[in-house]
């Protein structure tokens, strides 16, 4: 169960329920029609209905909502930058039509927003409060003690309420992000939202952090920004469409990595729909898929997803991750808008997300602020497809350290490859293989019998399916339960 003050949240089964707390069942009720009459569900609020009891596990309420279940929960920091983007335009679109009602967003950072496959979605329905309720909010009345925060606090202005939400939520944690993935610097925008994720910090991304002895410069911008809101409501609605203007402005990606030319490399760039042309390693690969039929497929290490649009056309529900942001980038933009299922994400398979815990005192018996990856992503069939032998021969990890990972993330079957390493591409790209180059002969135990010997102590033992080149091969490993 989560709960904020208007609002309770309960998880049962495949069902999510809100209760609303009583004094704001009028009120929420008139949001619902708002919503369902102008059509504010289609702009990527989620899915919601009003259920006929007041009622849950005991407790009364004003009303009780059911949403729309999301599939697969995702992270900000394990968005691509254009995901990013996304998420930030759609709260401030979201916010634009809820005003034109008299609504507004209270909490406006994109830990309330989730990604339904390719479209980001506002999941925090209680955010959503009357205009004229902003200044009610407790935390934002608590202005900062910063000589010029405290005169903006003392100005008699109803915007200050509206403006302190955008420097609270909006601006660290959509706008600099934007701002640090624009001027080329992915890494550092994505470890700051997951180091500063809200409530298990009392730290937030700071313009210092993001543009340096230029920051002045940022913060004469804002200043300008702000004066817009000298004109109340009509300026805040200035404000919010000046601002998309300002993010759809940022160029948030390159859509170019070394990896991103990979099937075009090999000569293994196919339409997914014309299998004419394929390799042995494609048609394995669809022959598993049909054969087994999983409901969701987790491709790992997906470069730019060429299996994972497979999986999706024949019906299967796809987490698609890489390391490679622009790899990301680029199939989050092909699949964008065409209603396949597939959610990409940016994720090192080595240092996945933990578990997270409110700060500063978790408290025991709490539930995580952020989920582990493996509570949030496992699916019945993984697919581990290029990846062993960068993270051995790379990294120099062993099978083990490989294996127990996709043990967890696997329901019923994995489907891991083998290169071996006197395959072509390893000899050519031998820069690649770091590990391997510095010491070849310390790498006797990297076989496919001993990879297979190391898959027995997670599943019953590995099928053996034909890849490409000659030498490859797709190991097809069941759970052992």
């Amino acid at each position: 169960m989560g709960q904020d003050c208007i609002s309770e949240i309960y998880f049962e089964k495949d069902r999510i329920l809100r209760g609303i707390v009583s004094g704001k069942g009028m009120v929420y009720r008139e949001i619902l029609s708002i919503c369902r009459d102008h059509d504010i569900f289609s702009r990527g609020l989620i899915q919601t209905r009003e259920l006929d009891q007041s009622v849950a596990y005991g407790r009364q309420y004003s009303m009780i909502l059911e949403h729309e279940r999301i599939p697969f929960i995702s992270y900000p920091h394990e968005w691509s930058s254009e995901m990013l983007k996304a998420a930030a335009l759609l709260q401030i679109d979201l916010d634009l039509a809820l005003r034109e009602y008299g609504y507004a967003l209270k909490d406006s950072h994109p830990w309330n927003v989730l990604f339904y496959y390719d479209k980001p979605v506002f999941v925090d329905f209680s955010s959503i409060i009357p205009v004229r309720e902003f200044k009610e909010q407790d935390w934002l009345g608590s202005f900062s003690r910063n000589w010029v925060r405290k005169i903006w606090s003392c100005l008699k202005l109803p915007s200050k309420y509206f403006y302190e939400n955008y420097r609270r939520m909006f601006r660290p944690y959509f706008l600099l992000p934007l701002y640090l993935m624009n001027l080329r610097n992915q890494r550092k925008a994505r470890h700051l939202l997951f180091a500063r994720t809200l409530n298990t910090t009392d730290q937030t991304i700071r313009p210092g952090e993001v543009f340096g002895m230029f920051f002045p410069f940022f913060l004469s911008w804002e200043f300008f920004k702000a004066l817009r809101l000298l004109r109340g409501q009509q300026g805040e609605m200035q404000f919010l469409k000046a601002l998309r203007k300002e993010i759809s402005s940022l160029k948030a990606s390159r859509f170019k990595s070394r990896y991103t030319p990979y099937y075009d490399q090999k000569g293994e760039n196919f339409d997914v729909d014309q299998p004419g042309p394929w390799k042995e390693k494609q048609r394995s690969v669809q022959e598993i898929l049909t054969h087994y039929k999983p409901r969701t497929v987790l491709d790992v290490a997906c470069n730019t997803g060429w299996f994972a649009l497979l999986a999706a056309r024949l019906g299967c529900d796809v987490v698609a991750f890489d390391i490679d942001e622009e790899c990301v980038n680029l199939l989050f933009e092909r699949i964008r808008g065409k209603h396949m299922r597939i959610l990409p994400l940016v994720i090192d398979f080595l240092h996945p997300t933990p578990d997270v815990y409110a700060w500063p005192n978790p408290g025991e018996g709490q539930d995580p602020v952020l989920f582990a990856l493996e509570k949030r992503l496992q699916c019945d069939l993984v697919l581990a497809l290029g990846i062993v032998h960068h993270l051995c021969l790379g990294e120099g990890k062993p099978f083990g350290a490989i294996l127990e990972p996709l043990n967890k993330l696997s329901l019923k079957t994995l489907v891991i490859e083998f290169i071996p390493p006197e395959d072509s591409l390893i000899q050519k790209e031998r820069s690649f293989f770091k590990a391997y180059q510095k010491a070849p002969h310390s790498f006797g135990w990297y076989t496919l019998e001993n990879l297979k010997s190391e898959i027995r102590k997670y599943f019953l033992d590995a099928e053996e399916k034909p890849s490409h080149p000659e030498g490859r091969k797709l190991l097809v490993c069941h759970k052992n339960r």
